[in-house]
C-alpha cells in the first residue's frame, strides 16, 4: 500500500492502524509532523565497473572522500569504486572530475595493485544522497494522539553511510521498541494482524 502523506499523522488514517515505522530518511526533515533539524544529506558518487579480478574489499578515509574498492558477489565482475562523502552538499548530479578522482584514487592504493592489472571497464557514475543525522540514527518511539486516540510512532531513519550494514540491526531495535505495544494489541484482539503501510512523501 503506497499512499502520498500531507504530514505523518495522515500515515493513521486506516482505523485499525495503530503503529508506524517512518523510516522517511531524507524527507524527515520536511514532512510535516517529523521535521527534524537534525537531519541533512551527505552526498556520495561512485563508479560502477567491469574487473573480476579484483577480489578483495579495500578502503582509505579522508577528508570529503572515502576510497574504495568493493567487489560486487554475483554480479558477472562488477565492482563499486568510489567514493565521495560530502556533508550537507545536496545535489544529485553526477560529474565526470568526480569519476576522474575516483579511478586515479582506486588506481593509486597501495594495496590494491590487482586492480591495475587490467583496466576496469566503466559501466556508469552514480550519485546519490545518504540521509545523515546530528547525533546519528534516530530510533524512537514517540506516542500521538490521533482522533482521540493513542498512536504509536516509531521513527527509524538518519543512518547515512552505514544504512546497509546497519539497517537490520536497527530495524530489529525499532521493532523491539514495539513488542509491548504489539502484545497489548494482541490481547485485545485475537487473531489481529499486523499491515504494512508504506510512506511516501515525496
Amino acid at each position: 500500500l503506497r499512499s502520498k502523506l500531507l504530514n505523518i499523522g495522515s500515515a493513521f488514517s486506516r482505523p485499525d492502524a495503530r503503529v508506524v515505522f517512518n523510516c522517511t530518511g531524507n524527507s524527515s526533515k520536511d514532512l510535516p509532523g517529523v521535521e527534524d533539524s537534525k537531519r541533512y544529506p551527505t552526498r556520495g558518487q561512485i563508479v560502477l565497473a567491469k574487473a573480476a579480478h579484483v577480489q578483495k574489499n579495500i578502503m582509505r578515509h579522508g577528508r570529503n572522500y572515502k576510497t574504495y574498492i568493493i567487489p560486487r558477489p554475483w554480479s558477472n565482475g562488477n565492482v563499486v569504486l568510489g567514493g565521495y562523502m560530502q556533508k550537507g552538499v545536496g545535489t544529485s548530479d553526477t560529474f565526470a572530475y568526480e569519476t576522474e578522482s575516483i579511478l586515479q584514487r582506486t588506481s593509486a592504493l597501495q594495496v590494491s595493485s590487482e586492480l591495475t592489472e587490467a583496466e576496469p571497464e566503466v559501466l556508469a557514475s552514480f550519485s546519490g544522497l545518504r540521509p545523515s543525522r546530528e547525533g546519528g540514527a534516530r530510533v524512537e518511539l514517540v506516542e500521538l494522539i490521533v482522533d482521540g486516540q493513542t498512536r504509536v510512532l516509531v521513527h527509524n531513519y538518519g543512518a547515512s553511510g552505514t544504512g546497509f550494514q546497519a539497517g537490520y540491526g536497527i530495524a530489529l531495535e525499532a521493532v523491539e521498541a514495539i513488542e509491548d505495544v504489539l502484545q497489548g494489541i494482541a490481547q485485545n484482539h485475537t487473531g489481529a494482524k499486523l499491515r504494512r503501510f508504506d510512506i511516501n512523501s515525496s
